[in-house]
């Protein structure tokens, strides 16, 4: 038990003299104490008040001393007098305030005593009252971040929940986590809790694991769901956390950089078997004429030292184009039908949109240099689950003399969730006038379903259907494939099974015979493992048979047992993917008997990227035992390829160096070794610079070869308003001495996620009649803290940063969402500062007598303002506490909003507090009320 004011006096009973005791009796009789209220139930929240009478029963003025003793933590709102003078046969009234913790637990009494004292310390009387506290069952649960994110080498993400108990009870929980496929939640040790005890008034905070599901770890996912629900005997609440697997990428390089319009160049290429190098000239580009529409322009020469005639050697365009209309002079082709394409022709192209769902297509072509033409109509009908096209088309070639009818359909029909059938189908016949030519009718079609049932089964079904008839022969061939694959529970096991049937056979009209027919068979099974250190492995098993028939005299049939393993790995810190197969087949023949029975085959592939400045691959493959062609004296081949590629960006990222090279080994075949060099990009002021050059040696000599390329051109734009570009950079960084700087020794922060949002473009968009296309940029900072954004429309910009992992206490007090112009080439610094606390409390000292009710202490706005005019506020909570966090090594006034009223008076404003080197300092307010006099003479 607390005494606000302790005066202990000590009495040995035992030993005190009979006078002494017969004193304390008679000093029981000198007054009397009580309280008002007897016991009572109260909400913890309320104000707790009493008043407590002391009545003198004597005929002088009495002064006594005053004792209170309150529950620990409990305490007065107002000073209680610790010494009274009480008239002659008076009751001085002590009016008791006291606030009551909201700590304090309910179901038990708590005692409140009052006793008053003589002036030699000898107790006079005591009384008790009693105070319930009624029960309060209140509590939240809050997701401390609703969007976690994988880093892009991590196979773990960090989550974290609160739940806070508000009332005045232990409250037990059960917990429960629900996952998605793509999450697993660890076991063992680092399982997440199933229960969970929280004491009253206090929150606690669970810091857990998610795994990715490792089936995810070669497949990417982009996002995935954990239900969390906590829940008591009489409540239940639920939360959902969404996980994001961040790219490893730190550069905008979606957002392409806009070409210009029109480009003049020329290009030259020199073989060592030719004594005359071979250049050509292009020009070509688009002139703006209103928004959205271009005259388009295109003159190209093959030989510029070698024109034997002009319309053959080049090409001219000239020509028209809007959102809905193409037409003018060139080379000109239309996708509704085959055999369209015309050069140096008139021709009109119209595309228009008819209502919502509905587009029709119009084409016509006529050569400026023959009798050639064509024309061409169709319809689009597009719905959410369905849409169909169906186009015809007519041509007349003059060349071969020869016109052609076709029709064309393409839909596609969604009937279920993810489930989708299209069917392309394609008949077209020829009829040619001269005496060589052949009339013919070609049919083909193309059906595919792609779907799945439920999360774990997915289907695929496929066929194919070609079909050529003329006078003299006919050809068909037909192809069908189906594949399924079942997922085993979440670990990555996945079971799918492969068939595939195909058949070709081309038939002599004059007597029905054949002449080739090939069969083939196939049908695999494999076995998806979960991946191991992010290595997925598949095995299985392929039968195949084949059986060719040639001219109906050489039949060639075979079974073949292909054993295989695959491994693909794959990582994203190296930034590399890798790939190896091993296969052994067991091959049985008809007719001939094979020196060796077994095919073995092994592949190999390596990717890494080098960071964004380059990357290299390197392939190998394998086989021994191959079977290939009819030759039966040779029918067995020895293969080896090997092959690599080197990429490195240079010179401020504006050329690229690529060189490949590869070699290529054959027992039936002859040998080759390639080398392809290349230096390529784009200079300042739009100037475009090839290099090339290609060294072939064979082991045919006919083969071998090397050539020299160089081609080079100049970008420009011709009647076209320009608009504004720059590139941005953001560096994330501890600041150190908290000066707000960069300074050069102070280090970046990386995981900072930089998100970029286009509020409004510049007006020189408008200007230039262009749309802006920029795609919103979510960026992960790098170990230098370092995000760049390159060729960034101008304009103004929506900056909002998101730390993903713990900064370990330093905070950017500059904002998580600032506004940034972009109005120039910009370098923009976010300095982190390690963060002070400064704490404390409202303490308002009421009056004795004070008649002022319940005074509302919460969202009081406490400010603390530096050296340099910088200011950090925070507003109190409903105890009037607060905690305002500031950079550390600065000087502080800390003030408050004085809202009391002229009835208080603030003890000290703008108190003064040095962080220098300090981790916290605690700044109280004191708000005392003004005295005011009351008469109890009348009580």
């Amino acid at each position: 038990m607390k005494k606000i004011i302790v005066f202990i006096s000590l009495f040995l009973a035992l030993s005190a003299p009979t006078g002494l005791l017969a004193q304390i009796a008679e000093s029981a009789d000198l007054a009397t104490i009580t309280f008002v209220k007897d016991s009572i139930e109260l909400n913890p929240e309320k104000l707790y008040f009493n008043v407590i009478k002391i009545k003198n029963n004597t005929n002088a003025t009495l002064p006594v001393t005053l004792v209170v003793t309150l529950p620990q933590e409990w305490k007065t709102m107002t000073t209680v007098p610790s010494t009274l003078e009480i008239a002659a046969g008076k009751t001085k009234p002590v009016p008791l305030r006291i606030n009551i913790p909201k700590t304090t637990p309910a179901g038990k009494p708590y005692t409140i005593s009052a006793e008053v004292y003589n002036a030699s310390n000898t107790l006079i009387d005591k009384a008790i009252t009693h105070c319930i506290m009624e029960v309060n069952r209140n509590w939240t649960m809050d997701i401390d971040e609703p969007s976690v994110y994988f880093q892009p080498e991590s196979v773990q993400a960090p989550f974290s929940f609160s739940i806070e108990n508000k009332g005045n009870v232990e409250e037990n929980y059960k917990l429960t986590y629900k996952e998605s496929e793509e999450l697993k939640l660890p076991t063992g040790a680092k399982k997440p809790p199933e229960k969970l005890t929280v004491a009253p008034q206090s929150d606690t905070t669970l810091n857990l694991l998610v795994n990715c599901n490792r089936y995810f770890l070669i497949t990417p996912f982009s996002d995935a769901m954990l239900s969390v629900s906590a829940a008591t005997d009489m409540d239940l609440k639920e939360k959902n956390i969404r996980f994001i697997r961040l790219p490893g990428e730190y550069d905008n390089l979606s957002n392409a950089k806009i070409l210009p319009l029109n480009i003049i160049g020329t290009k030259t290429r020199m073989y060592n078997t030719l004594s005359v190098p071979i250049t050509t000239t292009f020009f070509r580009g688009r002139i703006p004429v209103k928004k959205d529409q271009f005259m388009v322009y295109r003159l190209y020469s093959r030989n510029i030292f070698d024109i034997n005639d002009f319309w053959s050697d080049n090409d001219i365009e000239l020509y028209y184009s809007t959102k809905h209309f193409e037409g003018g002079f060139g080379s000109s082709g239309s996708f509704l039908g085959k055999n369209l394409y015309v050069r140096n022709s008139f021709y009109g192209d119209l595309e228009q949109r008819l209502g919502d769902y509905n587009n029709i297509y119009l084409f016509a072509n006529k050569s400026l240099l023959e009798k050639s033409y064509s024309v061409a109509a169709g319809h689009e009908l597009t719905t959410q689950v369905f849409s169909m096209m169906n186009s015809g088309a007519y041509s007349d070639n003059s060349l071969v003399d020869a016109r052609t009818r076709s029709l064309r359909n393409v839909s596609s029909l969604t009937f279920a969730p993810r489930n989708t059938v299209s069917y392309q189908g394609l008949y077209y016949e020829t009829m040619a006038n001269s005496e060589n030519s052949i009339d013919a009718i070609n049919y083909e079609h193309k059906v595919n379903y792609r779907g799945r049932i439920s999360d774990v089964v997915t289907l695929n079904a496929y066929n194919e259907y070609r079909l050529l008839d003329t006078e003299i022969r006919e050809q068909y061939s037909n192809t069908a494939r189906g594949s399924a694959g079942v997922r085993l529970g979440k670990k990555g096991f996945m079971v799918s099974g492969i068939y595939a049937n195909s058949k070709k056979e081309q038939l002599q009209k004059s007597d029905g015979s054949s002449d080739y027919e090939i069969v083939s068979e196939q049908a695999t099974a494999q076995l998806s493992l979960p991946s191991i250190r992010k290595t997925r492995i598949i095995t299985g098993v392929t039968y195949k048979n084949l059986t060719q028939d040639a001219s109906g005299n050489n039949v060639w049939q075979s079974d073949e047992y292909n054993y295989f393993l695959k491994a693909n790995s794959y990582g994203t810190r190296m930034q590399y993917r890798a790939e190896v197969t091993i296969g052994i087949r067991d091959a049985l023949h008809s007719g001939y008997v094979l020196d060796r029975a077994f095919h073995k085959s092994a592949t190999a592939t390596l990717k890494r990227k080098l960071g964004l400045s380059g990357e290299y691959s390197l392939n190998l493959n394998y086989s021994d035992g191959v079977i290939t062609g009819t030759n039966w004296g040779q029918s067995l081949e020895e293969k080896f390829s090997a092959s690599a590629a080197y990429k490195q960006y240079l010179y401020k990222k504006m050329l690229a160096l690529n060189v490949t090279g590869a070699y290529d080994h054959s027992t039936l075949r002859s040998d080759a070794m390639v080398l392809n060099t290349a230096l390529e990009g784009t200079l300042k002021n739009n100037l475009e610079l090839i290099l090339k050059s290609s060294f072939r040696s064979n082991t045919d000599a006919i083969l071998s070869f090397t050539s020299i390329e160089a081609t080079i051109s100049k970008g420009f734009d011709i009647n076209r308003k320009k608009a504004n570009y720059y590139d941005f950079v953001v560096v994330c960084f501890k600041d150190l001495n908290g000066n707000g700087k960069y300074d050069s020794r102070e280090p970046g922060i990386e995981n900072i996620q930089v998100s970029l949002q286009l509020l409004q473009e510049d007006e020189s968009f408008t200007k230039a009649g262009q749309a802006v296309k920029f795609k919103n940029a979510a960026l992960l900072s790098g170990k230098s803290g370092t995000v760049t954004c390159t060729y960034m429309p101008a304009g103004e910009y929506e900056l909002q940063l998101l730390p993903l992992s713990d900064l370990k206490g330093f905070f950017n007090f500059s904002g998580s969402a600032q506004q940034i112009n972009l109005n120039k080439n910009t370098k923009h610094y976010v300095p982190y500062i390690q963060a002070a606390r400064i704490y404390g409390m409202i303490d308002i000292q009421k009056s004795n007598f004070s008649q002022t009710g319940i005074i509302d202490i919460a969202n009081i706005r406490v400010t603390a303002t530096d050296d340099q005019g910088n200011t950090f506020t925070v507003l109190t909570d409903k105890m009037g506490y607060y905690t305002l966090y500031v950079p550390k090594n600065r000087n502080y006034k800390v003030s408050i909003n004085n809202i009391m009223g002229s009835k208080f008076q603030l003890e000290q404003n703008n108190i003064p507090v040095s962080m220098k080197d300090k981790a916290k300092e605690s700044v109280n307010f004191i708000f005392k009320e003004k005295k005011r006099k009351i008469n109890f003479s009348r009580g």
